[in-house]
């Protein structure tokens, strides 16, 4: 006799999920895509960008599902989603912050390395620039210029030491320069 995942509680789903359950990851879809829809909309007018926050976290869900320790489905999702929709709203302050900076000043100030970037060839330079960055370093420069963690947020967050994140700025700042200068 086939399984009623209607009726399975979520506890139990959770445990299915665990198993590989492609069913059981669909039926918590179904039954929990609405209210994580809902949330994050509430929080972020953009219906696009919403839908992604859901599409990511219902991602994120099936990819860890062996790892993720989940007791209580609900709120899981509903710190997900905040969190989520807080992150896109850091990135989005730090990109406008940036701009700001550049519009204001023409220059771009660097805190790490004590040095002006120029600013309004500067933001357009780095889409560029970044092509050819190992992945780390790009890792931590978003980190520090686009979600304007510090240093030490950005050693603890990816598990490196800070001078290495202070190194790593450095580069950036250097070769930014260089490739503004020759550009």
């Amino acid at each position: 006799m086939p399984l009623d995942y209607s009726r399975i509680e979520d506890e139990i789903l959770l445990k299915l999920l665990k198993l590989d359950d492609e069913k059981a990851f669909n039926h918590i879809y179904s039954r929990h895509w609405q209210v994580v829809f809902s949330e994050a909309h509430k929080r972020q007018r953009d219906i696009p960008q919403t839908q992604e926050i859901v599409t990511d976290i219902f991602a994120e869900l099936w990819l860890n599902r062996k790892e993720k320790e989940i007791v209580d489905l609900k709120k899981y999702l509903a710190v997900t989603t905040r969190s989520k929709v807080l992150a896109i709203h850091r990135k989005e302050q730090g990109v406008l912050l940036l701009r700001d900076r550049i519009a204001a000043h023409g220059n771009f100030y660097s805190v790490a390395t004590d040095e002006f970037l120029v600013g309004k060839e500067w933001e357009s330079a780095v889409p560029l620039w970044a092509v050819y960055q190992p992945k780390k370093r790009m890792e931590i420069f978003r980190m520090k210029f686009y979600q304007r963690l510090s240093s030490v947020d950005i050693s603890i967050n990816l598990e490196i030491p800070e001078r290495m994140v202070r190194q790593q700025l450095l580069i950036c700042n250097n070769q930014l320069k260089r490739y503004l200068l020759k550009g």
